[in-house]
């Protein structure tokens, strides 16, 4: 995909954008509409910010919680609610919290509070819909109903959604689920939950998995094992998905880390060598450049793996026990001598 033409200025350092999710500008996005960059990325770094992390974090969740709020008294559905007035219901929703969000951002909000507050938008969009979806399922199904998750992965799963991102959903089945009782399930929840995300707008991808599927595709595809390490559970059984969460931590961790390692780094190269492989670029892509957020996103999925860690806090928490441990061993040594 062709740089972004509008870039981090010139001279700006790759230090600077690989910070780029807590300091974007969405500004041509929110006025334009179009997407630039790509559905993920981001736009335009804002100007003399110097982002706090941890209050940034602070903000963010702050934000949700606000917009969360609003959900629990404004969007409720029941059974006998029809489905036009639940469209309607979540397009006034979706496009009244867009544009609070929207002018949160030119009061001064950051790009990582911008992310976490329109990933709320949708959870609770989804939470709303799931919830009456589960209900009439669980009715027309007359007991025989199936454990099942709502998985957000990938962008959404870090609850790091820009403008203009898709959101990644996956249906989570038992793997002894059978194949009938799940294709009922999942008809009946793509009817009342996909049907109106798309109607409202959303550009929603959806996965229909057994746990075992879930492995099976992480061990065919880097994307999909990569999507799976940014899980998290939007709505649904809490046991089901623990129990993957918790199979999925040791499997990533133990079955060739070194060898997804070193697929990342392959996938890095090929990227940079398509996006020019520099960070002297008069309108560089701060998306999937040299030192941009794909470059970020990199680092921290090489990190979960290798050192089971999730942040840059973490990651760095880690580094020092690391640097630690070694200086007590040199002391250990010299000691001896």
């Amino acid at each position: 995909m062709p740089a972004s033409k509008t870039g981090t200025r010139s001279g700006e350092s790759s230090f600077v954008q690989a910070n780029c999710l807590r300091q974007i500008d969405y500004s041509y996005w929110w006025d334009s509409g179009k997407e630039i960059i790509d559905l993920e990325g981001p736009c335009i770094l804002t100007r003399n910010q110097q982002a706090n992390p941890n209050r940034s974090m602070a903000s963010a969740r702050n934000l949700a919680k606000r917009i969360q709020s609003r959900a629990e008294k404004g969007l409720r559905f029941d059974l006998d609610t029809p489905g036009k007035d639940r469209l309607s219901g979540c397009l006034e929703f979706y496009k009244t919290e867009r544009e609070w969000v929207k002018e949160q951002h030119r009061d001064g909000a950051s790009g990582l509070e911008v992310a976490s507050g329109l990933s709320a938008i949708v959870d609770c969009l989804v939470k709303t819909l799931s919830e009456a979806a589960f209900v009439s399922y669980r009715q027309a199904a007359n007991g025989n109903t199936v454990a099942i998750s709502l998985v957000a992965i990938g962008g959404y799963g870090r609850s790091e959604l820009c403008p203009l991102s898709d959101v990644d959903l996956m249906f989570l089945y038992s793997s002894n689920t059978n194949p009938k009782s799940l294709e009922i399930a999942q008809e009946h929840l793509v009817r009342n939950i996909l049907y109106i995300l798309w109607d409202t707008g959303l550009k929603v991808g959806h996965s229909t998995r057994t746990v075992d599927d879930a492995f099976t595709e992480a061990r065919k595809d880097i994307q999909t094992k990569t999507a799976l390490l940014e899980s998290r559970l939007v709505y649904g059984s809490h046991s089901l998905y623990e129990g993957f969460e918790n199979s999925y931590n040791l499997f990533y961790r133990n079955e060739d880390p070194k060898g997804y390692i070193q697929q990342r780094l392959r996938d890095q190269h090929d990227r940079r060598n398509r996006y020019g492989a520099t960070v002297f670029m008069q309108e560089p892509d701060i998306k999937n450049g040299v030192g941009g957020l794909r470059d970020y996103h990199n680092t921290l999925w090489m990190a979960r793996v290798r050192l089971n860690v999730s942040d840059v806090d973490g990651q760095r928490q880690k580094l020092a026990a690391d640097v630690n441990a070694n200086q007590r061993m040199l002391k250990s040594l010299e000691d001896d001598l």
